[in-house]
């Protein structure tokens, strides 16, 4: 049995895509991307151990009741732990880039959706990314599996 193409709205981009039904391959309609600037991709898979996932609190230079890992990047590269409200200056900016294999993957990941950076938020599901400054919605970029 054949399935045209659908026409959905992506929840990270809010753009309109075509998705075939048969392939599940989501192809971007003529509809101007939103002012979030987040990349439609493939949602990574990140593999990690139960100490990896440690790691990413211990890291912490602050912590939150809400995420047990938050971390910000820039389009160098650059990662540091959540300190403060809003934007970050860079003299509080301790670059943590190296020190969890993790973070790294997922800072990039979310580089390659989102190329000017950003803030991002880690729990035991996977990494997540405010949709749209304010509006405090967070979309999924990468999910975890975590192994004993």
């Amino acid at each position: 049995m054949t399935f045209g193409p659908v026409l959905i709205r992506d929840p990270l981009t809010n753009r309109r895509v075509e998705r075939s039904a048969k392939a599940g391959n989501r192809i971007p309609s003529d509809e101007p991307d939103n002012s979030a600037g987040i990349l439609l991709h493939r949602m990574e898979c990140i593999r990690l151990t139960r100490t990896d996932f440690e790691l990413l609190k211990v890291l912490q230079a602050r912590l939150r009741w809400d995420w047990p890992a938050t971390f910000s990047t820039n389009p160098q590269g650059d990662i540091w732990p959540f300190v403060t409200w809003g934007l970050t200056p860079e003299e509080l900016r301790n670059g943590i880039r190296g020190l969890s294999k993790v973070v790294d993957e997922v800072a990039d990941a979310y580089i390659c959706r989102r190329h000017r950076g950003g803030r991002f938020f880690i729990d035991e599901s996977g990494a997540y990314a405010v949709l749209r400054e304010g509006a405090g919605r967070k979309v999924k970029f990468a999910y975890f599996l975590i192994s004993p």
